[in-house]
């Protein structure tokens, strides 16, 4: 997009050429062939309406991309205002609304992944077959209860509508069950502190205020969809030419609405089959998938880093993001090397 100061820097180049040509057709002499001068401005007329048609087009041009600027930017506005209005309406039980919500659902899910890895440390010592700890597949199943709750999950095994899931079937079955006691003992007790003891999380204790494992898809769901779109509108423009430091610019301040519990759930959110979509962008038609400078096909995370402000301390369960962040540009052909240099862009508590 040309800027206004290059349009007079061009005009006055042009000027200055014919100056010189002017003078040059004298011999630079103060002296005037008017005969020579009349064939000149004739050539200079023609030089010069052409000049001015140009001017006009670059006015136009300006006018038009300012003006599509500006109903992009009136767009985005309106998308990053909804959803501030999204977290700002998502409550529980009528007591914790907006910020203070994503806490209490973070605790929630911290709890979920702690008394999973509890009854997995049971099963492998009293079942089989043997279950590998796999973080990412146990934060997707973790998640997918989380998300949808106990009673669905359970649900979609009795209806043949079985969740997306790498780990055994029967132990997932157990482990649903296994919550849904936990639930009716709380519902008996209101006192009744739930508490989870494994080898990497133990003693973690949880007193929710709320009921339990009801799921939350009515309340993320829809958020998450739209932030999404909001970021994907910035990333996908195409009409403003705008630069990818342009673009990093406006997705960053969406980052910067986004809570340090909100983030920790985005990234969570990400071993979801619905949530990959932060990792890498899909389309349905190959051709049409969008790819960064580089050709690679884009990333929320890496490229535009989404979660870039997630705090260490939230992410001391499940899959740890500077390896998994590693392996995904391990993906891309970076050495170890390049990996550490990136980390330090890619996380704010490792480059600042």
């Amino acid at each position: 997009m040309m800027k206004p100061n290059y349009i007079l820097i061009g005009a006055a180049v042009i000027f200055c050429f014919l100056l010189i040509q002017i003078l040059a057709q004298t011999g630079f002499s103060l002296l005037i062939d008017f005969d020579k001068a009349r064939v000149f401005a004739l050539s200079l007329s023609g030089i010069l309406s052409f000049l001015s048609i140009w001017l006009l087009y670059i006015t136009i041009t300006n006018q038009v991309n300012s003006f599509k600027l500006t109903q992009f930017e009136n767009k985005f506005f309106e998308l990053l205002k909804l959803h501030q209005h999204n977290v700002s309406d998502i409550e529980i039980n009528n007591k914790f609304q907006g910020r203070k919500a994503f806490v209490k659902m973070y605790d929630e899910i911290r709890f979920i992944y702690a008394f999973l890895l509890e009854q997995l440390d049971y099963w492998n010592l009293q079942k089989s077959p043997k279950i590998e700890e796999n973080s990412k597949i146990l934060m997707e199943l973790a998640y997918t209860i989380f998300f949808f709750g106990v009673d669905e999950f359970r649900q979609g095994f009795k209806t043949n509508f079985i969740f997306r899931h790498e780990i055994h079937t029967p132990f997932a079955i157990q482990f649903a069950h296994d919550l849904q006691k936990l639930r009716n003992k709380r519902k008996q007790d209101q006192n009744y502190k739930l508490e989870a003891n494994s080898l990497k999380m133990p003693n973690v204790k949880w007193s929710p205020s709320y009921k339990p494992f009801g799921g939350h898809v009515s309340k993320l769901g829809h958020c998450y969809r739209h932030l999404y779109q909001l970021v994907k509108f910035v990333a996908a423009n195409t009409s403003l030419g705008l630069s990818f430091e342009e673009k990093y610019e406006y997705i960053k301040t969406v980052r910067a609405q986004l809570s340090n519990h909100e983030q920790a759930l985005i990234y969570f959110n990400s071993f979801f089959n619905a949530g990959e979509i932060w990792w890498e962008e899909k389309h349905h038609d190959p051709q049409k998938v969008l790819k960064n400078d580089q050709g690679h096909i884009l990333s929320y995370f890496l490229d535009y880093r989404i979660i870039k402000n997630i705090p260490f301390n939230l992410t001391r369960f499940g899959p740890n993001p500077e390896k998994e962040f590693s392996d995904r540009l391990n993906e891309r052909g970076l050495n170890e090397k390049q990996i550490e240099e990136e980390k330090k862009d890619l996380f704010e508590w490792i480059g600042g």
